[in-house]
């Protein structure tokens, strides 16, 4: 067969897939408009994940086949979905094509078939850079996509009018997956600005938007095309605002978005954007555009200085300490204790073959001595799992087409995070903190989602209620009491009365206090301030006995892990945050009940976190009810996937 027809990149993927070579390597445009990532590699492929979409008649039953799962686009080559339909994994060749707008995945078992199905899958005007062969050896699996490796060789992200016609006609699911905020604008630095010109007012007006901006859009197709359009336009005209009066004027622009722009930009962004559209008044604007005003009269280095203090949210000289968030002291990868059954070493292979994950990625400047390391670390950490919640994990990571980066998909300040669309958790390179299990929760969590009501463009924590109707599925059922557990607390409590209290009931309330709970269940007992009012009722029989009185109280009002989480803010008392942090609760109490422990899977969750905001996590009698109920969500699971 003659590659060379199909262009350059075919003819160097013969030559790689010839030599058995795994390897990654950068295509470009002679106008360097286009730029394409190009990664090479061979070894067993798991079936799973593919087995419900192939089930389906296809338009073609000879050649190859298209399917997605997430953000992920996968073209199966006619010799790679049959096999696929016959056995549970087989011996195959990927090549993963990386462009600006999506990733994908090309597999196949023949290399010249897969080398020109590969180079039909990108512009004819890709050139390959042969210079820019780099080796793989360390990774496995498939290749994810999108790392902070892969960023940095490609450039910005752009949605095309075409690109989004492409999303929508995949699917409603593959369309939420792929528009989201850093997407359509990938964040920029302080410094990034900067270089680019543009003023330290300005800069930061800029950066402290796009925080504002929602990660994605209300589920409409419109809201996606104006989240996908109209918002990085905006920011591009505030990147090139030569004053912040013009920046915010472009900022304002957006409260014409959309009838509702909440439902585009995120509530947040759009009350700021309403408080900026206003007739200018001091006490009308954001406390932040206040300060940018004021850094606007300063000299240039001064005025940059004060960009980063105002965007580390640092405090002036002399003020009061707030009072601190809950955090959990990350530990050098060296120190993590792990107590339990020895292990032989591992490597990427016993990752793929015993733990079902898709695929292992590590950073470039990740190491062989720290790749291992990590790579050992990971095993212990998931195979203690798999004996904490059963063999029915690894199923669900082939299912679910699970893999995980080490050191190769930097977020921030984030330890540790899922990504929903490429079904990946990234690890950092240096530490951890135990938050292993807690990124698995969300990755549970979003494969059962598809079982709820709203099917699968939620995690199921967020899409189920606490009366869940009563022919639902078992799984849904049992995620139903396990957000209920979390929320609402119906045990008994001991009340101390307060005779100085401000607030109190009238006397004649009082005499017949043994009455009034049965009388005013509303009031006492079922309603949203029951536990305020049975503390008013105890008060009121401290102040009219003129005595300290204890008060058994049994009202049925929203539990203190929820009451903490609000303490904390919007993001603890996400459904999806509270079911993580109560997963991974219960993975350290099933480690501890078995006398192990270990601190790269799990750590941090009976912490003592009294001089903190709030306590992230349920103690006490709330801990045991949701982990009772979390028991039976897990033995749900595990029926459901057999």
């Amino acid at each position: 067969m003659d590659l060379s027809k199909h262009g350059e990149i075919a003819d160097l993927l013969g030559q790689l897939i010839e030599a058995g070579q795994a390897c990654e390597f950068t295509c470009s445009a002679p106008d360097d408009r286009a730029v394409c990532r190009v990664t090479l590699q061979s070894g067993l492929i798991s079936t799973a994940p593919f087995l419900e979409a192939l089930s389906q008649p296809g338009p073609n039953l000879t050649g190859p086949r298209v399917v997605w799962i997430g953000s992920t686009r996968y073209v199966l080559a006619a010799d790679a979905w049959t096999r696929f339909l016959s056995s549970a994994e087989f011996e195959g060749i990927t090549i993963t094509l990386q462009t600006p707008r999506e990733v994908t995945c090309v597999i196949g078992a023949r290399g010249p078939i897969l080398a020109r199905l590969a180079a039909d899958s990108l512009p004819p005007s890709l050139v390959p850079d042969p210079d820019s062969i780099v080796s793989r050896r360390l990774d496995r699996g498939r290749k994810v996509g999108r790392a902070a490796k892969d960023r940095w060789n490609l450039a910005n992200a752009t949605v095309t009018a075409s690109r989004l016609l492409e999303l929508e006609a995949a699917g409603e699911a593959v369309a939420f997956d792929a528009i989201h905020k850093d997407a359509v604008l990938p964040r920029k630095s302080l410094a990034d600005l900067r270089t680019g010109g543009v003023a330290p007012a300005v800069a930061a007006l800029w950066i402290l938007s796009r925080r504002d901006l929602s990660v994605r859009p209300s589920r409409s197709q419109t809201a996606r095309n104006a989240f996908a359009t109209v918002v990085p336009a905006v920011f591009s005209k505030i990147q090139t605002a030569g004053s912040l009066a013009t920046a915010l004027a472009e900022l304002a622009s957006l409260k014409s978005v959309s009838d509702r722009p909440a439902e585009v930009i995120g509530a947040r962004l759009a009350r700021f954007v309403a408080n900026i559209a206003l007739p200018k008044a001091w006490w009308r604007l954001p406390l932040s555009v206040r300060k940018l005003e004021a850094l606007e009269k300063l000299g240039d280095d001064a005025a940059w200085a004060a960009a980063e203090i105002l965007l580390a949210g640092r405090r002036a000289p002399g003020s009061r300490a707030p009072i601190g968030m809950p955090t959990r002291a990350n530990k050098p990868l060296a120190g993590m204790v792990r107590v339990g059954p020895s292990l032989p070493p591992a490597d990427p292979e016993t990752l793929v073959a015993e733990c079902g994950l898709s695929g292992i990625e590590l950073g470039n400047s990740l190491g062989a001595r720290k790749g291992t390391q990590l790579i050992q670390l990971l095993a212990g950490a998931l195979l203690d799992l798999r004996r904490v919640l059963g063999d029915w994990i690894v199923g669900l990571a082939k299912v679910g087409n699970l893999a995980v980066g080490l050191g190769a998909r930097g977020h921030g300040r984030s330890l540790a995070h899922y990504e929903p669309g490429l079904r990946v958790i990234n690890l950092t390179r240096t530490a951890g903190d135990g938050s292993l299990a807690h990124e698995l929760g969300h990755f549970v969590d979003h494969m059962v989602a598809s079982l709820g009501p709203k099917g699968p463009l939620d995690f199921l924590s967020e899409n189920v209620s606490s009366t869940s109707a009563a022919n639902g599925h078992p799984v849904v059922l049992a995620m139903g009491r396990v957000m209920n557990s979390i929320r609402n607390s119906s045990g008994h409590r001991l009340l101390t009365g307060d005779p100085a209290a401000r607030r109190y009931f009238r006397p004649g309330w009082v005499l017949a206090a043994w009455e009034l709970a049965d009388q005013h269940r509303r009031q006492f007992r079922e309603g949203r301030r029951a536990r305020a009012n049975s503390q008013t009722l105890a008060d009121s029989l401290a102040k009219w006995t003129s005595t300290g009185i204890t008060v058994n109280t049994a009202a049925l009002g929203e539990s203190d892990y929820f009451e903490e989480a609000k303490q904390l803010g919007d993001y603890w008392k996400r459904p999806r945050e509270l079911f993580a942090r109560a997963f991974e609760s219960y993975v350290e109490d099933e480690l501890l009940a078995r006398g192990e422990a270990n601190e790269f899977l799990v750590a941090g969750t009976r912490t003592d976190y009294s001089r903190c905001r709030g306590c992230p996590y349920a103690q006490g009698d709330e801990r045991r009810l949701i982990g009772r109920a979390m028991a039976e969500f897990v033995a749900r699971v595990s029926e459901h996937l057999g």
